[in-house]
């Protein structure tokens, strides 16, 4: 059975946490780590609040359940190398018309797992913490 789990980008500590992904009924994404516990024994949730557990919205993404070549989990936001493309960056993402992890390399798009595999793909950072591997910028995380 595949893993499912996601990771988000805490702004103040400026590190990434893991965990279950909970949506509140305002859309709010929380995420919370089943390993750890707080001092009254519930689950720690890393909250989209002015507490110092902040996660940007937008860095939230989902593991595709696959490692790369190196052993690495792969998330959903990661610049990838392929096999056949290893001198252009590709980004890992979810597509909502076809249900399917993809990798995208300007106008082509070959689904992971599919038209990637692990041994053919590996990470080399993410669109959130290295944009200039895509030779663009990003919004800073905040």
């Amino acid at each position: 059975m595949r893993e499912i789990k996601f990771r988000g980008f805490r702004t103040v500590q400026k590190d990434w946490v893991y965990g279950n992904l909970i949506v509140d009924e305002n859309g709010t994404k929380y995420i919370v780590d089943n390993k750890l516990l707080s001092a009254d024994g519930h689950h720690l949730a890393y909250e989209p609040t002015d507490d110092p557990a902040f996660i940007n919205q937008e860095t939230i993404g989902q593991y595709t359940g696959m490692n790369d070549s190196m052993g690495k989990e792969i998330y959903e936001g990661d610049i990838v190398l392929t096999s056949d493309n290893d001198d252009e960056p590709a980004v890992v993402e979810w597509d909502d018309e076809d249900l399917r992890f993809t990798v995208t390399h300007g106008n082509v798009v070959n689904g992971l797992g599919e038209g990637y595999y692990s041994r053919e793909v590996e990470v080399i950072g993410n669109m959130y913490d290295n944009p200039e591997l895509l030779g663009g910028a990003h919004d800073e995380q905040e």
